[in-house]
């Protein structure tokens, strides 16, 4: 049953040849609302010839919903991150030769990823090159909160053992072998195969590997077991880092020591 403004719409489109763009789906119901019965709407709404294309963090939904096809977006190619890049932080689409050597150490942080070039790139329009040294300083320490923003929607979505094997994978297994991290979650309690898929359909993870990840996407796992404590490693959900264990080992010594 179509809602009225999506009955107007496919009544406008009635027979015509269109390319219609569902974007930011996160719901198999949005895609019920909007388009019904699919293989109804391309035969008897739409024109021939015509295509509907469904952006989605979510591979599930698009299966879910029949789809004939799902693409991967892959992260940019060099030569397209940095004419993206130079189109957000230049306006236009070539880098100056002042800032080329920068450009590349932040497109290397950025690992190809659209968004992050857009935010980087934005933030860094019409400054000098000390100030876009010191932001890349900053970049390797601290992560944009516009790009982590957007990249936690879908680990929001997720069921909360799948958060916990999110974290524990970003925290310590994004280097290891598929095998391994079946194992360790295995050992920790999961269902690691059934996790591990759902991440996969979120774009947590890679679905080549099973458990390879983006550094933004990482950066975010990191994020989140920090948040709410960032000045307090012993707090922390996990510790990862060998300087961090220590300060929350000698934290916790000081603590030991008050109490007796």
């Amino acid at each position: 049953m179509l809602l009225e403004g999506t009955r107007l719409v496919w009544s406008r489109l009635h027979n015509a040849r269109a390319l219609v763009v569902l974007d930011n789906v996160d719901e198999v119901e949005q895609l019920r609302i909007f388009t019904g019965n699919r293989d109804t709407l391309l035969r008897e709404c739409l024109g021939g010839g015509s295509k509907i294309i469904i952006i989605s963090r979510d591979e599930h939904i698009l299966r879910t919903h029949g789809v004939d096809h799902v693409y991967q977006v892959k992260p940019l190619r060099c030569d397209d991150a940095m004419k993206l890049f130079g189109k957000f932080a230049f306006r236009v689409s070539h880098i100056s030769s002042n800032y080329e050597k920068l450009a590349r150490e932040v497109l290397s942080h950025a690992e190809g990823h659209p968004l992050a070039i857009k935010v980087i790139g934005s933030s860094l329009n019409g400054q000098d090159v000390s100030y876009w040294r010191s932001a890349l300083d900053g970049l390797r320490y601290n992560q944009s909160k516009s790009i982590m923003n957007v990249l936690r929607i879908s680990f929001d979505q997720l069921e909360q053992e799948n958060k916990e094997i999110f974290l524990d994978i970003a925290c310590f297994l994004h280097d290891q072998n598929q095998t391994y991290v079946k194992k360790v979650l295995d050992v920790r309690g999961f269902h690691p195969d059934c996790g591990l898929k759902d991440l996969a359909d979120k774009s947590l993870i890679t679905c080549e590997y099973g458990k390879d990840m983006h550094g933004l996407v990482r950066d975010l796992g990191w994020c989140i077991a920090r948040e709410k404590y960032p000045k307090e490693p012993i707090k922390w959900s996990r510790l990862w880092d060998y300087e961090d264990l220590q300060r929350a080992m000698l934290d916790n010594e000081v603590k030991l020591i008050d109490f007796v």
